[in-house]
């Protein structure tokens, strides 16, 4: 609910586009949490996206689990069914408009180095 800024819809509207798309280089957001050893776990890229349809527009979020095998599909959240909202059926042509590319992240440092400033180990 936080991350999306709403309640989305219990359900995506899968939308296959043109072609492949590097989605970690357009989220905004992910679904993460940093493992201990400092490295980040990645849950699904989060794209903000703007759905054009012949029946009108709605801002929603794309997103794609990191090892999806489907680099051609983009699952489509948003807070009502976009398919009933829209009007949309199987086949429909539609334009995604991507607001950004995302900017690049800096390292994640681990957690030691964050409580103390440096990262050290207990000597045995």
């Amino acid at each position: 609910l936080h991350i999306l800024g709403f309640r989305p819809y219990c359900g995506t509207l899968d939308v296959k586009i043109e072609k492949a798309l590097d989605v970690e280089s357009y989220a905004t957001r992910r679904l993460e949490h940093v493992l201990l050893n400092g490295r980040p776990q990645i849950y699904a890229y989060l794209i903000p996206i703007l759905l054009k349809t012949t029946t009108g527009e709605e801002k929603c979020w794309g997103m794609r689990l990191p090892d999806t095998y489907e680099k051609d599909v983009v699952w489509l959240l948003a807070h009502e069914n976009l398919r009933n909202k829209l009007g949309l059926n199987d086949g429909d042509d539609v334009e995604l408009q991507f607001f950004q590319k995302a900017a690049k992240k800096k390292p994640v440092t681990s957690f030691l180095k964050r409580l103390g400033g440096k990262e050290s180990r207990i000597k045995r």
